[in-house]
């Protein structure tokens, strides 16, 4: 997990201006530090957040159109193909009308937690010198990035917007 801690409290609305319009500030650049610091005092606060969001539209906005399909070739196929049926030709169309991504993280004194998961409704056929010692204390608000280390895959982001309050 990855918290950007913004020096001034005020300051989480330019952090998220600085990496939306620049996403490689995400991993490089005046965002992050150069090197490694020594921490200090760490404090990071208990929350849960989580989100649910039909996603059919920004998935549409982006060109993948599920309305009307036929499964064979698609990455369905396999759930929907009879055992008996030897031709994938003869399966009926599906639509895929709604699509949910509901996704949570949960910190708190023995780690993180972090769940996602995708609801699909199909329709149609079923279903140098010394290191400088810095204090960490995030009690203003701050973002979060969980990543996969090898690819840098943002895997979950979010902010946290009163660390004084667990939920």
């Amino acid at each position: 997990m990855y918290i950007y801690l913004p020096d001034d409290r005020d300051g989480l609305p330019d952090l998220v201006h600085e990496l939306s319009s620049n996403p490689v500030a995400l991993l490089h650049g005046k965002v992050v530090p150069d090197r490694k610091v020594l921490v200090g005092e760490l404090q990071i606060p208990k929350f849960d957040v989580s989100l649910q969001a039909d996603v059919s539209r920004l998935l549409a906005d982006l060109g993948l159109d599920l309305t009307l399909f036929r499964p064979a070739g698609h990455s369905f196929s396999e759930m929907v193909a009879l055992a008996e049926a030897d031709d994938e030709d003869m399966l009926p169309p599906m639509a895929v009308p709604s699509i949910i991504q509901q996704c949570s993280v949960r910190v708190n004194e023995r780690g993180t937690v972090a769940a996602a998961a995708t609801e699909l409704e199909i329709l149609g056929f079923g279903m140098g010198g010394p290191e400088p010692v810095v204090d960490f204390v995030a009690d203003h608000p701050f973002l979060f990035f969980i990543k996969e280390d090898r690819s840098r895959v943002v895997l979950f982001a979010g902010q946290v917007l009163d660390p004084s309050s667990p939920r």
